[in-house]
């Protein structure tokens, strides 16, 4: 990386990783005087902010004492003049506020960024885990070859998870023209999904005039299989179609939560948790008084029973009419705390099922 203008050299130990977030945290305050406002709070300038408060130097590993003060203001130090590899390690610690600051300071902080190795593709590797999108794969499903805007990839993806399939494109459904619609969204989630990966997702319904359940289906592989969650009911449903004309199901269910207070149909928020390849949902009741507490079945299965590499969650429709539905939320973290996933899962508390389509609406 070039330099804006000649510097002392700087202390090899002091570009070692602990000593990142510190540095660059000094550095980005430094650079960041030409923008508005403040640096939004973040990992990094946090790190730095405790370093400096709790002795102001820090001590490498080897135990050699040096003075960030010193260091960062004394010889005149700036972003672009940190070699290119500490820069782009430092960089991984930002969120995405703080990536966006950062390529507002220069032309060359923003290149770096940009890079295959750079801080905008590693951030939505990190973030996108266990994703893939409709009609875009994975995060990093790209020809390396090719060159690609990651900070934009990276914006398009996080406005594309919170929204539904063609034809309920946006983020919202108002309208149901048909009954037994089911409305797909755009997010599907691996069934390889590793152990620390997470994915949550919200949906908020305001106004539901009949029944809408939340499911992830693996009809995406072809699969005929589906775990279905109905927040009136408070019960989950696993089924696995048979027959098409008429159609037949076989399944089973498990009651991890009660009924609803209400005999009308469900307005609230229902949320569905992924971590690793298991599987919790949420409910929370809206009245008339606000908001009740957060509810969860705890994680009740995995996602053993789907075939192909991904699943897709979706909402199925009961009646036609007027709805109004949103995806209101999509992070990593759920509202309230599912314990943890079970190493085996007790397969006698599901009560087993076989019926046909008129037979169904009991159930859900």
């Amino acid at each position: 990386m070039a330099a804006s203008h000649k510097v002392s050299p700087v202390p090899s130990c002091a570009l070692s990783s602990w000593a990142f977030p510190s540095v660059l945290g000094r550095l980005l305050e430094r650079d960041d005087n030409c923008l508005k406002s403040p640096l939004p709070a973040t990992p990094m300038s946090e790190a730095s902010t405790r370093s400096s408060t709790k002795q102001g130097n820090d001590q490498s590993p080897s135990g050699s004492t040096i003075d960030l003060d010193e260091l960062v203001f004394d010889i005149g130090l700036t972003l672009m003049d940190l070699p290119e590899n500490a820069f782009l390690l430092a960089a991984t610690f930002l969120d995405a506020s703080s990536l966006c600051r950062l390529d507002a300071t220069s032309r060359g902080s923003f290149s770096l960024n940009q890079l295959h190795v750079g801080a905008w593709r590693e951030l939505g590797v990190s973030k996108f885990a266990a994703i893939e999108l409709e009609s875009q794969g994975t995060f990093d499903s790209v020809a390396r070859a090719s060159r690609i805007d990651w900070k934009s990839r990276y914006v398009s993806f996080l406005r594309g998870l919170a929204t539904f399939r063609s034809p309920f494109m946006g983020q919202e459904v108002h309208f149901v023209s048909k009954p037994d619609e089911v409305v797909y969204t755009r997010t599907m989630i691996s069934t390889a999904a590793k152990t620390h990966d997470a994915v949550y997702m919200e949906i908020e319904i305001l106004s539901n005039p009949d029944n809408i359940s939340v499911a992830v289906v693996d009809f995406e592989a072809g699969g005929d299989s589906s775990l279905t969650f109905s927040p009136d009911t408070g019960a989950v449903i696993r089924e696995r179609k048979i027959q098409d004309e008429p159609r037949k199901l076989e399944g089973s269910y498990v009651q991890p939560l009660p009924a609803g207070p209400s005999q009308e149909g469900f307005v609230g928020k229902i949320g569905i948790y992924f971590c690793g390849q298991h599987v919790a949902f949420l409910r929370q009741f809206a009245t008339h008084h606000g908001h009740l507490q957060w509810e969860t079945t705890g994680f009740v299965t995995d996602l053993s029973w789907a075939e192909g590499r991904c699943v897709t969650p979706c909402l199925a429709f009961r009646d036609k009419g007027a709805y109004y539905v949103r995806l209101a939320n999509f992070g990593k973290v759920p509202p309230v705390a599912v314990g943890r996933p079970p190493a085996v899962y007790d397969e006698s508390r599901w009560t087993n099922l076989d019926w046909e389509a008129s037979d169904e609406d009991q159930y859900l």
